[in-house]
């Protein structure tokens, strides 16, 4: 007999909680709490309209025996499954799983599904990936019919059927596609590219849904579904209308007991309020909302929503886990507005901050006063993992304090450490460095307990040594169309946005007139594909702020789409492909929708300048053996479609790192506006060489190979060099003797220091300033960019950034000089 499980969720607006929430946390925070089918929490407020929504699953075959299935419904605010809602489901024969719930008409929920039994397990997407979430949007009796591919502990079989899914989501009013939505489907997400397309692929046969949105919701949810039965797959296009747009202002009361210095922000999954809609992390804590106190001690906010969002939120003194407001009984309350037509204020009142039973611990640390004074100085607790760093207060000269409320709730000493700018791991307390460290420890208690401490010195920010004499020579002549640049390094994370202005400001003090910004995105060569990562990438409107953030700073942008991160001169990808005709049409479409959509996006931000390629790139570039015979003809389409779409120059990067070639080189170079020569090669004999024969060295590699790239295109052209800070650099090769020269990434910020290669910052400033009297010498070169500005902090490292080391203030020298700035 078919048995089908009801329950009923109520979901309430404004100043009210989604219920039920997690009771108090214990000590193990990985269980999901279990919402019984038959209790109904009790709403503090009217609740909005509901409709009951059937979700029907059909589960593998090799699914463990008699394993419960439970529908999972996601807190994306608090974030790592820890306020999740599980709702067991109902067996009704066949590899199929139902239950019904109550869900608020127009909400947009966030949703997977799990197996349970001796071993609990999520599923996993066909190649044994993390499914990110599923979407739906509820309406009248909707129904959702789903396909799980495969299991954490029983991975999808190898010989299972897949299939594909694509589409085009249109503006209904005008037909256009519309780029940059977020797309889920088959526990896959993706981002629509400049022709509103999408695809997934490698998606099990059977029913899957399609929801996509916007993520700051200026365009309306729409959704679909789809039947995956065959490898040709399933095609399903949607229209979708434009929000208006709609001013809420949050107004919020908070306990007496708050500390004063303590300020309020807001968590919430839409863009505006911190989500970055990542899939391995929590909203990072400096994305969110700081609200402004008021004389009446209330604090508030104003943002920019739109109508029909389904925003979910609370308010928290730290980040969405951490100091997040809870309800007297220690339960954490998630807010949910669908926002209105027209402008709106919400009332909200924090019940309290503080875990039942348990005194608040006060964090009350003074750092070095070298410490940058724009710095923010971090706190990362750990319960079973290290968990994101949540910001402190600063509380005078070299001290910032932080007092932790909630959650207190464990029977176990917790560990923590103070780090600089978020960046725990690189930029941490010397005494707690590193990925494991050993770490300071607290045991919550019933009465208030307040750990002193003192960060003696920071990891990588020792004292600068004396600068080397930036003693220009005589014949320095102004360049008015210097491209002097920094490049930030292409290790991405959603949390270097509210950084970038102070890292700007930094650049552009250096007399830098050009930043370039990568754009790093993930490859999949056995489709081929070219993906948006919610992990690595900056989202669409992360890219507009930060080029609007650099020309705030009189600072160019050049935008830097690439598909494997740097410093590596090979993408490892295409060792894993098998060249033949048939792949080389899907590589080249996929990287064709990869450009045309930031040249869209390049030309909307006012972007200068964008790169169409590199020397990383080297098997589809004509003359490569592997490339297809018309692979000249195809680029030179594809640089004039870009041309259609984007009105700033064009750029393209090769490789100087062995002294005898010039590696990646472009044959339809004609065709662009600027040339890079990233350059790796070695400046001298040995490392006592000094600067004058370095520069020496340099200059003979630029008249030599550098020289031949400039007469052969005759356009603009630039250095880019990359150098580490530590012994040998300028011999490009680091190790020991006898042994194979050591990779770049051996010696990045959170690599582990095993003491064999001694960090020397002045060599790197030596190797900067031989290079750049070569160029000063030379007139016809027409730009320099230091590659690898570290954009989230100063460090002192051994790492190739320049920032805040001896080798800026030579390179800022040079710049004033060149610009004029």
């Amino acid at each position: 007999m078919r048995r089908l499980l009801i329950l009923t969720v109520l979901f309430t607006t404004g100043c009210t909680v989604v219920g039920p929430i997690i009771g108090p946390l214990i000590s193990q925070l990985n269980p999901i709490p279990t919402v019984a089918p038959t209790s109904t929490p009790a709403p503090t407020a009217t609740p909005l309209p509901s409709t009951g929504t059937q979700f029907t699953v059909h589960i593998p075959d090799n699914t463990p025996p008699g394993s419960p299935i439970s529908l999972v419904l996601v807190d994306e605010v608090t974030g790592n499954g820890l306020n999740d809602q599980k709702i067991p489901m109902g067996a009704t024969g066949q590899n199929v799983w139902s239950v019904l719930v109550n869900l608020p008409l127009g909400a947009l929920v966030k949703y997977k599904y799990i197996h349970e039994g001796q071993v609990a397990a999520s599923e996993v997407t066909a190649i044994g990936g993390q499914v990110p979430d599923r979407a739906l949007r509820v309406g009248l009796s909707a129904k959702v019919d789903d396909t799980v591919a495969g299991w954490g502990d029983a991975p999808a079989p190898a010989n299972a059927p897949l299939g594909s899914l694509t589409g085009v989501i249109r503006d209904l009013a005008t037909g256009q596609g519309v780029p940059g939505l977020i797309v889920l489907a088959g526990g896959g997400q993706t981002l629509t590219t400049w022709n509103g397309s999408y695809s997934f692929s490698r998606l099990p046969y059977g029913a899957q849904r399609v929801t996509a949105f916007a993520p700051d919701g200026a365009w309306m949810t729409t959704d679909g579904s789809a039947a995956i039965s065959a490898p040709v797959g399933a095609f399903v296009d949607l229209g979708v209308n434009q929000a208006r747009a709609v001013n809420v202002t949050f107004v919020v009361s908070i306990p007496a007991d708050t500390d004063p210095s303590a300020p309020v922000r807001l968590a919430g999954s839409a863009l505006q309020l911190g989500d970055t809609f990542g899939t391995a992390e929590p909203i990072p804590a400096d994305r969110l909302i700081t609200l402004l106190r008021q004389a009446d001690g209330r604090w508030t906010t104003t943002v920019k929503l739109y109508e029909a969002m389904d925003l979910r939120y609370r308010y928290t003194l730290g980040d969405g886990f951490w100091n997040a407001e809870l309800d007297p009984d220690s339960s954490r309350p998630l807010r949910q507005l669908i926002v209105p037509a027209s402008d709106l204020t919400a009332y909200d009142n924090v019940a309290t901050w503080r875990t039942a039973a348990l005194a608040p611990v006060k964090f009350d640390v003074t750092v070095p006063a070298d410490t940058p004074s724009a710095d923010t100085v971090t706190i990362q607790i750990k319960i079973a993992a290290l968990s994101n760093p949540v910001p402190m207060w600063p509380n005078g000269a070299s001290r910032w304090t932080f007092v932790l409320y909630n959650p207190l709730n464990f029977s176990f000493d917790l560990g923590y450490r103070y780090c600089r700018n978020f960046e725990c791991g690189v930029a941490d307390d010397a005494t707690t460095a590193g990925a494991n460290p050993t770490l300071k420890k607290f045991l919550p208690a019933v009465l208030t307990e307040t750990q002193q401490d003192t960060v003696t010195a920071w990891q990588w920010w020792s004292a600068a040594p004396a600068a080397l004499p930036a003693a220009l020579p005589t014949n320095v002549a102004a360049r008015p169309d210097f491209r002097a640049g920094f490049e930030l390094g292409d290790d991405w994370h959603a949390h270097w946005p509210p950084r970038l202005d102070q890292t700007f400001a930094e650049a552009s003090a250096s007399g830098a007139n050009f930043v370039t910004v990568p754009s790093p995105w993930s490859v999949d060569p056995a489709i081929p594909r070219i993906d948006f990562d919610f992990n690595a990438s900056p989202l669409p409107s992360d890219l507009a702020g930060i080029v609007e953030k650099a020309h705030a700073r009189k600072l160019k942008v050049a935008l830097r789409p690439n598909t494997c991160r740097s410093p590596k001169p090979d993408c490892a990808y295409w060792s894993q492909v098998v060249f033949s005709t048939d792949w080389w049409g899907p590589w080249f479409d996929a990287y064709r929708n990869y450009l045309l959509y930031h040249a869209d996006l390049a030309e909307r931000a006012g972007a200068e300048m964008i790169y169409v390629g590199d020397y990383s790139l080297h098997p589809m570039l004509p003359g490569a053996p592997e490339a297809p015979p018309d692979a000249e003809a195809r680029w030179r389409a594809l640089v004039a479609e870009v041309r259609q779409h984007y009105h700033g120059q064009l750029a393209f990067t090769v490789l100087l790192q062995n002294p005898q070639t010039v590696r990646g080189m472009p044959l339809f170079g004609d065709a662009l506006d600027y040339i890079e020569v990233r350059w790796e090669a070695p400046v001298a004999p040995s490392s006592q060489a000094g600067i004058a024969d370095m520069q020496a060295a340099a200059g003979q590699l630029i008249d030599t190979q550098v020289f031949q790239v400039f007469t052969r295109f005759n356009k603009p052209l630039g250095l880019s060099p990359r150098y580490l800070s530590v012994n040998g650099a300028a011999l490009q090769c680091v190790g020991a003797v006898g042994q194979p020269c050591r990779p770049f990434d051996d010696f990045s910020p959170s690599a582990p220091d095993d003491g064999s290669v001694g960090i020397d910052l002045n060599q790197q400033a030596s190797i900067y300033q031989a290079l750049m009297g070569a160029v000063n010498d030379r007139a016809w070169i027409g730009g320099f960019n230091a590659w690898g500005y570290y954009a989230p902090v100063a460090l002192r490292d051994r790492w190739l950034s320049v920032r805040g080391k001896p080798s800026e203030a030579v390179i800022a020298a040079w710049y004033h000089k060149w610009t004029g700035r």
